[in-house]
């Protein structure tokens, strides 16, 4: 009976403060997560454009109204969300691509799709989501990002 009453009285100051739960809850983000050095830049200012090495905040449109390079690997939801941006890489190596929601990564080179070597979650914690790893020769390429439920997005393509 002193059981219940204690549990009784536990369960109401919940009821009366909802915050405590959540303020004790080990699996809400308290604090942010350190990055690995090569993605330390994704909580900098954005660029205006897509730049080796500095994020960038994308205003992506109605996948209906994009036109994709090629067409991407996923297809998308008619409400969904959709960008393709030009980029430059001046090195060769494998170059990770964060996003900051969840959408499908195409990096596009000549009209055709790249594979990619590794996909991933970003770490607990840092606001990144994915991150897809694509090897890259020097030269110019498309990111196509599909399929996304959101229409803004951070990205931030980086050297490996």
């Amino acid at each position: 009976m002193k059981m219940t009453a204690s549990l009784l009285l536990a369960t109401a100051s919940l009821l009366a403060s909802p915050t405590a739960l959540v303020a004790e809850s080990p699996s809400l983000c308290e604090t942010t997560e350190l990055l690995p050095p090569a993605l330390s830049a994704w909580r900098s200012a954005p660029a205006k454009d897509m730049t080796i090495g500095k994020p960038v905040d994308l205003a992506l449109r109605p996948s209906t109204r994009v036109t994709f390079a090629v067409a991407p690997e996923r297809a998308s939801k008619p409400d969904s969300f959709g960008a393709v941006i030009d980029f430059a890489v001046a090195e060769p190596g494998q170059y990770q691509v964060a996003l900051g929601d969840a959408g499908w990564i195409d990096i596009v080179d000549s009209g055709k799709a790249l594979v990619s070597i590794s996909h991933r979650h970003g770490p607990a914690c840092s606001g990144i989501r994915k991150i897809v790893e694509f090897t890259l020769a020097p030269g110019k390429y498309r990111l196509q990002i599909s399929g996304s439920a959101v229409a803004k997005v951070r990205a931030l393509i980086v050297k490996s």
